[in-house]
C-alpha cells in the first residue's frame, strides 16, 4: 500500500512539473509573439536607413570619381588657383 502512495505522489509531482513547464513555455511563446510586430517595425526602419545610406554612399562614390577626373582638376585649377594651360594668355580688360 505504501508503494502505491509513493508512486501516486511521484506521478502527481511529475504531472505538476510538466504543467508548470508547459505554462512557462506558453507564456514565453506569447511574449515572443507579442514582440514580433515591434521587431518588424524596427526591421523596416533599418531597411529604410540601409537604403538611405547605400544611396548616399553611391552619391559620394560618384562625387569622388568626378573630383578625381581631369575635367574637375582643370576647372579647379582655373577657378581657384588662377592657373593656365600651356600656351594660354590672360587678357585683362581696361
Amino acid at each position: 500500500m505504501e508503494q502505491k502512495t509513493v508512486n501516486k505522489k511521484i506521478a502527481i509531482m511529475v504531472t505538476a512539473a510538466a504543467v508548470v513547464f508547459a505554462l512557462i513555455l506558453i507564456i514565453s511563446l506569447i511574449v515572443n509573439l507579442a514582440a514580433i510586430p515591434g521587431e518588424k517595425r524596427k526591421e523596416a526602419a533599418l531597411q529604410a536607413e540601409l537604403k538611405t545610406l547605400t544611396d548616399r554612399s553611391k552619391e559620394l562614390d560618384n562625387e569622388m570619381a568626378y573630383h578625381s577626373s581631369d575635367a574637375w582638376i582643370e576647372r579647379y585649377a582655373r577657378e581657384y588657383l588662377a592657373m593656365l594651360s600651356p600656351g594660354e594668355e590672360v587678357f585683362i580688360p581696361r
